[in-house]
């Protein structure tokens, strides 16, 4: 995908990211599905943004995981997208940080759980 360049759109995913990050699972979770199938639709239609099309892509992952009941499969293979995307970001150590407990939430349902906890301390190491 190209990158997003429209600051419109991209002040919208900085606004839909800081609500999905600081207060979106707890507190309306049927909300943060809608938010971040909104982030993933901007990304396809005017670009890709490195900072907050990355999240939108994992709460997704997250939403369909707990939400829907057939879709683990497809639940697991949108946090693996999102996880390779974090590998090849320049500021990986910030979205690792900031991603790393739903990426393991998500992948602990098809996954060993050791291979999930070295995810969830990597993300817990890339904070400090």
């Amino acid at each position: 995908l190209p990158t997003m360049t429209d600051r419109t759109k991209l002040n919208a995913m900085k606004l839909m990211d800081l609500a999905l990050t600081s207060f979106g699972v707890f507190s309306s979770p049927m909300l943060m599905n809608l938010v971040s199938c909104r982030m993933t639709r901007l990304s396809f239609l005017y670009g890709f943004s490195d900072q907050h099309s990355i999240p939108g892509l994992v709460f997704m992952a997250f939403g369909l995981l707990h939400y829907s009941n057939d879709n683990i499969w497809l639940a697991t293979q949108l946090s693996r997208v999102a996880e390779s995307l974090i590998k090849e970001n320049p500021n990986s150590h910030a979205l690792r940080a900031r991603l790393a407990v739903m990426i393991g939430c998500v992948q602990i349902f098809v996954e060993p759980f050791q291979s999930c906890q070295a995810k969830l301390v990597d993300g817990y190491n890339s904070a400090i």
